[in-house]
């Protein structure tokens, strides 16, 4: 972890009508550098943080005004908050370089909703609320540990791991794209999971091609202090064959959650270990906090200032289509997203 991590838990926090919970107190202490907010709730419903107020007022996550579209006002705020998968929900605070969290009393709120063809739907219920204050001096350069989940997949097994040359290749081309913010990988893991977490898909596919939901694909982490990795056969979002998947922008610090861990694909026919190495790292730097520089479908830049806007973003690494740009060999990271990544209370010295 960090140079000191402090954790405080707010169980079973109430949701009313409109999918809102009561404001919760936070006092932060002098040195805090980083905080991390996860929910964890029920499946099927998604958490945010919808709300977030320094002690002078100022507001760095803004709710939405209408119910109908619950994402809204928490994407568009200058601390964006979002939720990738359902079931668990986080929160990384400063996700900018231009932001801070200081000493004070500080207070947000949590936001639960359902997907509906209009929109959003509030969801009431409860959810467990963890909070991570990280203090300290921040970290000019940090490592993260990897737990690396093999699914029987091309007769691959966890014990053959480390003399696996193409593995080696994956992680190596990871390394040198996140070296770039700073970031190495530090102690590596590996493990066994069963074949039938080969493919995960976030819709139904054709009769006689299983696959896992990806929040229970990401249920089978159960390193803590290390981000777990999946290796898949093949990965489906939203009706896509996609190179790769994070959990959350940013992911949970705890392990077994629906949403604690990244998932990479080998296939179509063994992509090529380089490409696979990119979109890990790219994987790497959502679960880390870094959204996309670009969201061509929104028309939208991400907050950092020191990222290229729109398409002359294509050499980041997180660029909407970085890993898959196979003309860009290199892809660099800036000094402000490097701040965010090594904010993460899974980052340490």
């Amino acid at each position: 972890m960090g140079s000191e991590t402090n954790v405080l838990e707010f169980q079973s926090v109430a949701l009313g009508a409109d999918g809102r919970g009561p404001l919760i107190a936070l006092d932060l202490p002098v040195d805090v550098r980083s905080v991390l907010v996860e929910m964890k709730g029920k499946d099927g419903t998604y958490y945010l943080v919808d709300r977030l107020e320094g002690p002078d007022g100022t507001e760095l996550v803004r709710p939405s005004a209408s119910s109908e579209n619950a994402v809204e006002g928490p994407f568009s705020s200058p601390n964006r908050s979002s939720a990738t998968l359902s079931g668990t929900g986080a929160l990384l605070v400063p996700n900018t370089d231009t932001g801070t969290i200081g000493p004070g009393r500080w207070q947000f709120g949590v936001q639960g909703y359902r997907l509906c063809e209009s929109g959003t739907l509030p969801a009431d219920g409860t959810v467990d609320v963890k909070v991570h204050i990280q203090c300290g001096k921040p970290l000019a350069r940090g490592k993260i540990d990897l737990q690396v989940n093999i699914p029987a997949i091309h007769g691959w097994k966890a014990a053959d791991a480390e003399g696996n040359q193409y593995l080696a290749q994956v992680l190596s081309s990871a390394r040198e794209h996140l070296k770039r913010a700073g970031l190495d990988i530090g102690k590596l893991t590996f493990r066994d999971i069963d074949a039938s977490f080969a493919t995960a898909s976030d819709y139904a596919l054709p009769e006689g091609m299983g696959a896992c939901a990806p929040e229970e694909l990401f249920k089978q982490s159960d390193s803590s202090g290390a981000l777990s990795v999946f290796l898949l056969k093949n990965l489906y979002v939203a009706g896509n064959q996609v190179g790769g998947l994070s959990g959350g922008i940013p992911g949970p610090a705890s392990p077994s959650t629906s949403a604690s861990g990244v998932a990479v694909s080998l296939d179509p026919s063994y992509r090529d270990p380089k490409e696979v190495g990119k979109s890990l790292a790219h994987e790497i730097g959502h679960y880390l906090g870094l959204s996309h520089t670009f969201e061509a479908d929104l028309s939208m830049n991400d907050a950092i200032t020191d990222t290229p806007e729109g398409t002359a973003g294509r050499r980041n690494l997180m660029y909407f289509e970085g890993p898959l740009q196979r003309d860009v060999a290199r892809l660099d990271l800036s000094a402000g997203q490097a701040r965010v990544v090594l904010s993460h209370p899974l980052v340490h010295r």
